[in-house]
C-alpha cells in the first residue's frame, strides 16, 4: 500500500475504536462509560464479548499499518523514527484483549505496555524539532497530557466511583496522538510531491 493510505489508517482506526464501543456498550445492555472500563465490553460472558474481541482485532490490525505508513514517512522525510517505536503497544494492547478476555487470567499481564504511547508521545515532543512539526509537537504534548491522567487510578476517589472515565482519558490521549501524527505526516507528503517550484527559484 502507498505510505498516505497506509497514514490514513492513523485518522480511521481511532473513529473505529471509539464507534465500536458505543456500539458495546448498548450490546452490553448494562453499561455506564464513566464507571465501566473498557474491558468489561469484552468480558467472558458479556453480551459484547464477541463484538468487541473482532473490533480490537480489527483496530488491533489497523494499527500495525498506521505503524507502517509512519516508519516509512519518517523514513522518508528523515525524522526521528524513535517516537513511533512506542506505536506498536496499541496493536499490542487491542490483539491482546481480543484473545485474552477480561476474566482470563492471562489478561492483566501486558497492563504496563499501554504506557509506552505515553512515553512516544513525549519523546516526539522531545525529538520532532523541525518547523513543520511544530503543530504536531503542540498536540503531542496535548496528547501526553491527557495520557498522563490515567494516573487519576491512584485518587482513591476516582478510581472508586469513575474508573470508566479516568481510563477513557487515557484513550483520548492516544487517539489524538494518532489522528494529529496522521494529519501532520500527510501534509508533509502533499507538500513534498505537490511543490511545484516557481520559474524564479
Amino acid at each position: 500500500m502507498k505510505t498516505k493510505k497506509l497514514l490514513y489508517l492513523g485518522l480511521i482506526m481511532p473513529f473505529v475504536f471509539w464507534v465500536s464501543m458505543a456500539i458495546a456498550g448498548e450490546l452490553h445492555g448494562n453499561y455506564n462509560p464513566f464507571v465501566h472500563t473498557v474491558s468489561e465490553l469484552g468480558a467472558i460472558g458479556a453480551n459484547s464479548e464477541s463484538f468487541m474481541a473482532i473490533a480490537m482485532l480489527c483496530c488491533a490490525v489497523m494499527t500495525l499499518c498506521f505503524v507502517v505508513g509512519l516508519w516509512r514517512v519518517c523514513t522518508e522525510m528523515e525524522v526521528s523514527i524513535v517516537p513511533i517505536l512506542a506505536t506498536p503497544a496499541c496493536a499490542i494492547m487491542f490483539a491482546w484483549t481480543s484473545i485474552f478476555h477480561l476474566g482470563h487470567p492471562w489478561h492483566e499481564v501486558i497492563g504496563f505496555v499501554p504506557l509506552l504511547l505515553f512515553i512516544g508521545a513525549w519523546l516526539s515532543v522531545l525529538l520532532w524539532k523541525s518547523r513543520q512539526l511544530q503543530n504536531l509537537r503542540k498536540l503531542s504534548l496535548l496528547s501526553f497530557l491527557m495520557m498522563a491522567l490515567i494516573f487519576l487510578r491512584f485518587v482513591p476517589s476516582f478510581q472508586q466511583h469513575f474508573p470508566g472515565l479516568v481510563q477513557r482519558f487515557f484513550h483520548l490521549g492516544w487517539s489524538m496522538w494518532f489522528v494529529s501524527m496522521a494529519f501532520s505526516f500527510i501534509k508533509l507528503l502533499n507538500a513534498k510531491y505537490n511543490y511545484v517550484p516557481a520559474i524564479n527559484d
